[in-house]
C-alpha cells in the first residue's frame, strides 16, 4: 500500500488511454518472475482520458536502483532483455498494419481473438519495456549519490552538465 507519510512521487495527470496504459498496468503483476524485481505498489488512475501515478519515491529509487545494478550495468543481460523486447515491438508492428486495414470483414469472433493476440504480444512487450522505465528511477539515484559523494562542492553543475540534453527535443 503507497503510505502518504512518505515522499511521494506523482506522475500525471496525462493524457492516457486506458486500453493501452491499463494492459501496460497489468504487464506489472507478472514482472516479478521475469526479471525478480518489481514495481512498488502504486496507485495508478483513470478518469476523463487522465491518468495519474502515484508511488512512494524511495522505493521507487530502491526498486529501480537493484533492477538497474542487476540488468543495466549487466551488458549481457540487457541485450538480451532488448532483443526480447524488440521482437515484441516488431510483432507490435505487425499487428499495427493489420489493425490499419480495418475490420470490415471481420466477425465479431475474429476481431474477439485479434485482439485478444494483440493483448498477449502487449504484454509481453511491457514486461521487458518496464525495465528502462523503473530503472531509471534507480540509476538516476545512483549516479546522484556517486556524484555528491566525489564531488559535493560541485554536483549540481556536474548533474545538470549529465543530464540536459545536448539539442532541443
Amino acid at each position: 500500500m503507497v503510505n502518504s507519510n512518505y515522499k511521494l512521487f506523482k506522475w500525471g495527470p496525462s493524457d492516457g488511454n486506458i486500453i493501452y496504459l491499463g494492459i501496460a498496468m497489468e504487464a506489472v503483476a507478472p514482472y516479478p518472475k521475469l526479471l525478480g524485481g518489481s514495481w512498488p505498489d502504486f496507485l495508478f488512475y483513470f478518469k476523463s482520458g487522465k491518468c495519474l501515478f502515484i508511488a512512494e519515491e524511495k522505493k521507487l529509487q530502491d526498486n529501480g536502483a537493484w533492477l538497474f545494478k542487476k540488468y543495466v550495468l549487466d551488458k549481457k543481460k540487457l541485450k538480451k532483455l532488448y532483443k526480447d523486447w524488440l521482437t515484441q515491438a516488431k510483432k507490435i508492428k505487425q499487428y499495427e498494419k493489420l489493425f490499419n486495414q480495418g475490420f470490415t470483414d471481420y466477425t465479431d469472433k475474429q476481431f474477439y481473438n485479434f485482439f485478444l493476440d494483440w493483448k498477449k504480444f502487449y504484454m509481453k512487450f511491457w514486461l521487458h519495456g518496464w525495465l528502462p522505465e523503473l530503472s531509471n528511477w534507480g540509476g538516476e539515484k545512483l549516479l546522484q549519490d556517486k556524484l555528491v559523494s566525489k564531488y559535493s562542492d560541485y554536483f549540481v553543475e556536474i548533474f545538470e552538465a549529465l543530464s540536459v540534453p545536448e539539442k532541443p527535443s
